[in-house]
């Protein structure tokens, strides 16, 4: 082991699921341009990349302007093109750093309000509006006294969770 890591393009992919089975509907590539802004390469590296130049129509232009594009906003172009053929699911499984209140809204707006997100909560100062009563950061929620005996297990991975429905979630 090494114990380092290598930059590389990460894929973004939307897929129809039943539960049992899925089906890929649309991708993306992104690149991370890490904390020097060089994606990882050397200065050597980067001189000796292939380089072309390409038509701003074609499809390669295209894919270069996707890769560079924030995942959020290739999630909701991808979202929007599957509602365009007609593929419009109940909901929107993500992963916690898509979870904020622009994406929770440009989701929703989506076929009037037809698709719902279903997301982990960051466990930060974010706070919940819960039952559309209280208001409370995520911390306070989970001990919370709404919850008493609806705990859920997921036994194929060992997992506890605590299932909560909030209508909103604030910056303070």
């Amino acid at each position: 082991m090494t114990h380092r890591h290598v930059f590389a393009y990460k894929v973004l992919t939307l897929g129809f699921s039943d539960g049992k089975s899925f089906i890929p509907l649309d991708f993306s590539l992104h690149n991370e341009k890490g904390k020097k802004k060089n994606y990882g390469l050397t200065r050597k590296q980067r001189r000796e990349q292939y380089k072309k130049d390409r038509s701003s129509a074609s499809h390669g232009a295209k894919r270069i302007k996707e890769v560079r594009t924030k995942k959020g906003e290739n999630l909701i172009k991808m979202v929007k093109r599957a509602v365009k053929h007609g593929i419009v699911a109940d909901y929107l499984l993500t992963d916690s750093w898509f979870l904020c209140e622009s994406m929770i809204a440009k989701i929703r707006k989506i076929k009037s309000g037809a698709i719902h997100i279903i997301s982990m909560c960051k466990m930060d100062k974010r706070k919940y509006s819960v039952y559309f009563t209280h208001t409370m950061p995520v911390i306070s929620v989970i001990p919370c006294h709404y919850f008493q005996g609806q705990k859920h297990h997921f036994q194929r991975v060992f997992q506890r969770y605590k299932f909560l429905v909030t209508d909103s979630f604030y910056f303070f």
